[in-house]
């Protein structure tokens, strides 16, 4: 029960200190704090700062290098997830400056940036199945046989 009332004291004292006052920024303080912003204002603005020296990096290369591609590729994807229209930009000059490398060629047939891995070669992608010359098409049954909906009345059609 004492250490209850100690406590019930130590709470009563904070609140009713007269020494205790909010502390507020002085104008120096603020004047630093105007001077100093993110640049764009928005989250992960780091990531766009990256992207765009990359970018400047990469006018200085050669076209369809490996390494511009690699480039476009790697910076682009930083921003593909969260600002797809900022990723465009980098989409779009790697397919025109780097169109004849391996990377560029994926990033324009995807109509998106290619996966890379850690060193930034392209990591292979699963050849979409084509079906046998010879074999039928697949017929897709319209209505499963255990559908609780009705079945459509069969069309007839007249001829005269």
């Amino acid at each position: 029960m004492a250490a209850a009332t100690n406590m019930e004291s130590i709470v009563a004292d904070r609140t009713n200190n007269p020494n205790d006052s909010i502390l507020s920024a002085t104008p120096d303080e603020l004047h630093r704090y105007a001077a100093h912003h993110a640049d764009p204002e928005a989250r992960f603005h780091y990531r766009y700062q990256a992207a765009f020296i990359a970018l400047e990096a990469a006018k200085l290369m050669p076209n369809n290098s490996d390494a511009t591609a690699r480039v476009l590729c790697t910076a682009g994807s930083w921003l593909k997830m969260r600002d797809p229209q900022t990723a465009d930009l980098f989409y779009k000059a790697l397919v025109r400056r780097c169109r004849k490398t391996a990377i560029g060629a994926e990033a324009d047939r995807k109509r998106w940036f290619p996966e890379l891995d850690e060193q930034g070669n392209l990591l292979p992608t699963a050849p979409k199945e084509q079906p046998e010359e010879n074999s039928p098409p697949e017929m897709t049954d319209p209505m499963p046989e255990n559908s609780d909906a009705p079945t459509p009345n069969p069309v007839i059609e007249i001829t005269q």
